[in-house]
Parts: structure tokens; C-alpha cells; sequence
């Protein structure tokens, strides 16, 4: 950049120093406006995620979500752990782990590959007809009624209505999984339904 503003040659470097001092300082200032609207933008910004299971509209926000996400995912926990045979059933309760909550995890995962064990062993094979969902959000349990079909070997041995209890925490926007449970059985932090002690 060279400027012809002033005869001598010295004052047309000083002003262009100036110019330039000018042009940095202007960067800067640009810079740390661009930096802090970006960090406020961020904080507004939300995420939309669509899992492959979820097919209308969900919202979650810190420690709540809306009933439509939780019926949704209760029907995809429920295709892993309630619909099994022995040749899948451990691939679909390794899935289903991804869920559990830390605080659980290893006692879920346990009363999973036990209860994958005797699938595999006893050749069972169970498919459940979800007829009601009902989510308290106060409790944080969501109650899942419907008929259950188990057979084994290909013999039926069991076609009843059934209801379980899924309990639920949502930490930081993030849907887990506290406990499956029989209604009308023993409760247990982490205990999925059709775990043998």
C-alpha cells in the first residue's frame, strides 16, 4: 500500500502506518464482537436430533420432555427387551444398554446377559403387544400395559396381559434409564423385566 497523499516520501509512510495501525485495530475489534455474538448464538442454538425410532415432533429441555418422545422411546426400548428370541436377543440387549444410566449400568448389564443366557439356554422367545402407555412426568415412570406371548421351543407357554413399570431420569437433555419392572413385583434400581435373581 502506498500512499501519495504528502510530498515527502517520510509522511506518506507515517501515514500509512497510521492506516494500517487503523485497519489492525478495526480486525481486532471485529474479531472479539464476531467471537462473543458467536458464543451468545450458541447458547441459543438448539440442537434437533431425529433418531431412527422417533417419527413426530420431540422437545427436550434440561430434566423435562414431552410425552410424544417418551412413548416413542418406550416403544424402542420395548421392540429390545420385551421382543426377543434366542438368536437376537443378546445383540438387542447389548443395544439396549446404551441406555441405562451410569448408576445402574452395571447391575443392568449383568441382569441382561443373565437373562440373555436363559433365553439362548431354554430357547424362549417372547413378542408384547403394547396396548397403553401412561407417562407421569411428576414421578418420572411411564406404565406400559399389554399382552405378552412367550413361547418356548415352540410350544406357547404364556399369553397374558401384562404391565410394566419403566422409570426414567432426563439429565442435561438426555433420556435414561433407571429400572424395568413387572408390576406387582419386587422393585429394584436397575432390574429389567424377566431377570432371575
Amino acid at each position: 500500500m502506498l500512499l501519495k497523499r504528502f510530498l515527502q516520501r517520510s509522511s506518506n509512510l507515517y501515514a500509512e502506518n497510521r492506516l494500517l495501525k487503523f485497519s489492525v485495530v478495526v480486525l481486532a475489534v471485529g474479531f472479539v464482537w464476531c467471537s462473543y455474538k458467536i458464543d451468545d448464538v450458541k447458547e441459543r442454538v438448539r440442537t434437533v436430533v431425529v433418531p431412527p425410532v422417533i417419527s413426530s415432533q420431540i422437545e427436550i429441555s434440561g430434566s423435562w420432555t414431552t410425552d410424544a418422545y417418551v412413548k416413542e422411546y418406550v416403544r424402542y426400548i420395548g421392540s429390545l427387551v420385551w421382543n426377543y428370541s434366542p438368536g437376537v436377543a443378546r445383540n438387542q440387549f447389548g443395544e439396549m444398554l446404551s441406555s441405562w444410566h451410569p448408576s445402574v449400568f452395571e447391575n443392568a448389564k449383568e441382569r441382561l446377559y443373565i437373562m440373555a443366557d436363559q433365553i439362548e439356554l431354554t430357547q424362549a422367545a417372547s413378542v408384547f403387544y403394547i396396548s397403553k402407555i401412561e407417562h407421569s412426568h411428576d414421578t418420572h415412570t411411564i406404565e406400559v400395559t399389554g399382552t405378552r406371548r412367550l413361547t418356548q421351543k415352540e410350544e406357547q407357554m404364556e399369553n397374558v396381559v401384562k404391565t410394566y413399570i419403566v422409570t426414567y431420569v432426563v439429565e442435561n437433555g438426555r433420556f435414561w434409564l433407571m429400572s424395568i419392572e413387572e408390576k406387582g413385583k419386587e422393585k429394584g434400581v436397575g432390574k429389567p423385566v424377566g431377570a432371575k435373581r
